[in-house]
């Protein structure tokens, strides 16, 4: 481990969240507006972003309505989830608090609304891990392009040769590798579909935080 300063993802990297992110917002809304989906359907929409799976479910039920996503999901839904269910990934926190206490410098940047993720960090007994948070609505720009990692590595003071970012998700990990940073991919479920290209550009696939703790205690 030779790494000074280390940049997190949130979801699906350290909270087990994609559940509520992926296809499970567009089957929630397609239910409430009383279509019956098939679980068969349902299982083919796993891993799918909510677009995606809009898209499939409406083609296989041959549903011509126009749809729009309520704008209540993230109250009635999301901010529970973030508030009183949402959990962090088996030995995440250990393995922050493991680098912590190493010496290396911890913040996170997530495509999570402030105001959506921080109760879950707090309740996790995690507000007091990272040095800061940056946001993708602060800086005005998705995880599609590199200004969020920029930004964090910047403020807390590394550069890219002694800083790793730790993600999940495919779109991110494009970003982060085509941006020259060092990656450090996180499995999760809902990216399994994605491992063969994300395992291509990162320089460790951790698969499980307990094994890494490990690794690192023995090195």
């Amino acid at each position: 481990m030779d790494y000074k300063y280390a940049i997190f993802d949130l979801d699906g990297t350290i909270f087990d969240s994609m559940f509520y992110w992926r296809n499970n917002i567009a089957l929630h809304f397609l239910k409430s507006k009383g279509y019956t989906i098939p679980k068969e359907l349902e299982k083919k929409t796993f891993g799918l972003y909510a677009d995606k799976t809009m898209e499939l479910v409406c083609e296989e039920l041959g549903i011509s309505e126009k749809l729009e996503f309520p704008q209540d999901y993230r109250e009635k839904v999301l901010r529970p989830a973030y508030e009183n269910d949402i959990s962090a990934k088996p030995y995440a926190i250990e393995f922050l608090r493991l680098l912590k206490a190493k010496g290396i410098r911890l913040c996170a940047a997530t495509a999570t609304a402030r105001d959506l993720m921080m109760p879950a960090l707090i309740r996790l007994g995690m507000d007091d891990i990272f040095e800061f948070i940056i946001t993708t609505d602060e800086v005005g720009k998705s995880k599609n392009h590199s200004d969020i990692y920029d930004i964090a590595l910047e403020k807390i003071g590394g550069n890219k040769e002694n800083t790793a970012v730790f993600e999940d998700a495919l779109y991110c990990i494009r970003t982060v590798s085509d941006s020259g940073y060092r990656l450090f991919a996180k499995d999760d479920p809902y990216s399994q579909k994605d491992r063969k290209e994300i395992e291509s550009r990162c320089e460790k696939y951790i698969e499980d935080y307990g094994q890494y703790i490990n690794e690192i205690k023995n090195s």
